[in-house]
């Protein structure tokens, strides 16, 4: 497949060890995409995968995103992440239609993406370079990101969804958003964050936060989205509230590209029939 992304400049000879090895891992391609599924809560359907970013060093193993993430966006290498997670990402996706029509990979955008001026323009050729119609593909910016430019975030999103590209709100709720904001841009679905989810069962607070924001999405159009749904009970709330999709371990933690294809067949067999109720709700990072 045609490359789609270039690393920046090499830094100078102060710049931390781990940039060094992250940079190296991009070149060997060894960051990868590992996805976790978002699914109507109605109908079961699986609607996209999101694509997040995995590093497996050589000897250190498991690198955390919170420890390589950091350093790629003060560095300058998130942008050659975010490019590979989309080539990637339509690559895999691809292949996994033919099984579910519609399906399509979300990838998150960093500030640095939004800052550059001709990036709706950039997604489209990496669309066109990949063969993939503009329907395989959607975005999550999250709220702070959003909020830090809104001007240019909402120029940005209309490019975007001229292409048939929708957008979604990351991590709604842990900023200090305008509701002005929030009613021009033109986005389609709104990410509520795990916090409030993790907590909507047993904090009536979390339940009201939770209730309110599902009906102002509505009223506005968009499609509400839980994050961090880790139990039944909190799946049979969010049901009952109203909300329409959800993502989270009870449905399926991050799995390499290679485990989606069995997922898939496995999840249309049995749904939620097969993942009780852990009994432990509480901590799960989806």
């Amino acid at each position: 497949m045609q490359e789609v992304w270039t690393l920046p400049e090499r830094p100078d000879a102060r710049a931390p060890a781990l940039h060094e090895e992250l940079r190296a891992a991009l070149e060997r391609r060894e960051v990868v995409p590992h996805y976790q599924p978002i699914v109507d809560i109605r109908s079961g359907r699986v609607q996209r995968l999101e694509a997040l970013a995995r590093w497996r060093h050589a000897d250190r193993g498991f690198i955390p995103p919170s420890e390589f993430i950091p350093v790629a966006e003060r560095t300058g290498l998130i942008a050659a992440i975010t490019s590979l997670m989309i080539e990637r990402g339509l690559e895999d996706v691809g292949r996994w239609r033919t099984r579910v029509p519609g399906l399509r990979v979300a990838v998150n955008l960093p500030a640095s993406s939004l800052a550059e001026p001709h990036m709706p323009e950039e997604v489209g050729r990496a669309l066109a370079a990949s063969g993939c119609a503009s329907n395989c593909l959607s975005f999550e910016i999250t709220e702070g990101v959003l909020m830090a430019q809104p001007e240019r975030s909402q120029g940005h999103v209309e490019r975007l969804r001229a292409l048939g590209i929708p957008v979604a709100i990351d991590d709604f709720g842990t900023g200090y958003s305008s509701l002005r904001y929030l009613q021009l841009l033109p986005v389609d679905s709104v990410k509520i964050d795990r916090q409030f989810i993790a907590a909507s069962v047993e904090d009536r607070n979390s339940q009201i936060i939770v209730r309110s924001v599902v009906a102002l999405c509505h009223e506005l159009g968009f499609e509400a989205v839980a994050e961090g749904v880790a139990d039944r009970e909190v799946w049979d709330l969010l049901a009952a509230i109203g909300c329409d999709s959800a993502q989270g371990y009870l449905v399926a933690k991050p799995m390499p590209a290679e485990a989606v294809e069995a997922w898939l067949g496995e999840w249309e067999r049995t749904g939620l029939a097969a993942r009780p109720a852990p009994t432990a709700r509480a901590s799960s990072r989806s």
